[in-house]
């Protein structure tokens, strides 16, 4: 059926309606995604019963019909819909178990909050369990066809991430990002039998050291060895690094890469060199599991010494695909890297995950080679 545009209805608040009108337990983890920010105009569309409230007044208004609701900022602190000025933050709910709200081309279970920033622009935050959001996290971060024991791993240490991760964002009013800033989320777009399973036979477990919550870091191959996070000096032991020999046929465990002359020019340019030449990169700190930590660049006016991770970002970070060199050599066309691994390399390697799982191991196995004297615990008896 054809959306309609916003047909609602005004109701006044009763215990009956509000007993319904919510799809997330209360017994249940929530967590607020941060969908979309800055953006000048929100358009959610509902195939069934849906009810929209105004956070600020409290007032209530239910579509019976597909609608379609389109929020833009209304003027001094208010928001705009279907001609109607509402306050500065908007919830709309399905008010049916099974329905979704769509939004950007996908689909999200919980309910979907829209929120006047102070440059009036909009945010959209979608609240929901925290093993529902799962359930868009692991298809999009490891993916649906993996081996099943690793895809468990993955929905222990992701569900762990997320709970370490909980006030990050709190300045916006939402707990993670739905990209990369956090874990690559895609709603209820993508529910795949087995993703159901790993996340469903795993529920509430997470990692923990000394009743702590690890903060689980993960990525997609190490080269053959897993680092201590790179922004953190008190490591503690599950965070440490380990040798894996099990990504070896990951077609991420060694590349190579050439970066031009004018690329990395610019760059240095840009850190407040004025050369025009380079004529040598090279890495002169390392962390103990090799990445590197400090390039010096050698030019025609003198040289830099720059963090090899930021060098990283500025080139592409799917092109530079790790700061583990091995290797950096001069060309007629630039600099061409060798190095190995993809990613920053801390905490759970998943094409090793993956390696692991098709030799026979489980995940608790798996956890426990990339987090050693960690122990899984459940989320509600640790400290977080």
């Amino acid at each position: 059926m054809k959306p309609l545009l916003f047909t609602f209805l005004f109701l006044m608040a009763c215990p009956a309606f509000c007993a319904d009108e919510g799809n997330i337990s209360a017994a249940t983890e929530t967590v607020r995604i941060g969908l979309a920010q800055s953006i000048k105009e929100v358009v959610v569309e509902m195939k069934g019963i849906s009810v929209v409230t105004d956070i600020e007044s409290g007032r209530k208004f239910r579509s019976t019909k597909p609608s379609l609701y389109r929020v833009k900022p209304g003027g001094e602190g208010k928001t705009e819909m279907a001609g109607k000025i509402l306050g500065p933050e908007l919830r709309i709910m399905p008010i049916e178990g099974q329905e979704r709200v769509r939004f950007n081309g996908k689909e999200y279970r919980g309910g979907v909050y829209i929120k006047l920033n102070k440059d009036q622009t909009l945010t959209v935050i979608e609240e929901v369990g925290l093993e529902e959001y799962l359930y868009g996290v692991l298809p999009l971060e490891m993916g649906p066809n993996w081996p099943l024991e690793a895809l468990k791993a993955q929905a222990v240490v992701a569900r762990t991430y997320t709970l370490t991760q909980l006030k990050r964002f709190s300045d916006s009013g939402y707990d993670l990002s739905a990209d990369v800033k956090s874990q690559v989320y895609g709603g209820s777009t993508y529910d795949y039998p087995a993703v159901l399973e790993a996340v469903r036979s795993t529920a509430g477990e997470v990692l923990t050291y000394k009743g702590k919550l690890v903060e689980a870091y993960y990525h997609a191959a190490c080269g053959g060895h897993t680092t201590s996070p790179l922004w953190d000096d008190d490591v503690i032991k599950p965070l440490r690094g380990v040798f894996c020999k099990f990504c070896r046929s990951s077609p991420n465990y060694k590349w190579t890469v050439t970066v031009s002359n004018s690329k990395v020019l610019d760059y240095l340019q840009s850190r407040g060199l004025s050369a025009r030449k380079v004529t040598g990169i090279k890495s002169v700190k390392k962390n103990r599991s090799g990445r590197t930590l400090l390039l010096k660049f050698t030019t025609d006016k003198g040289s830099k010494t720059l963090d090899a991770k930021e060098f990283r970002t500025v080139m592409g970070n799917t092109q530079v695909k790790s700061t583990y060199f091995t290797s950096i050599q001069r060309k007629k066309d630039g600099f061409r890297i060798y190095g190995q691994g993809y990613g920053h390399g801390a905490g759970m390697c998943q094409d090793g995950a993956s390696e692991m799982a098709k030799r026979g191991r489980k995940y608790k196995q798996i956890l426990e080679f990339y987090y050693p004297d960690s122990e899984i615990s459940d989320w509600r008896d640790a400290d977080k």
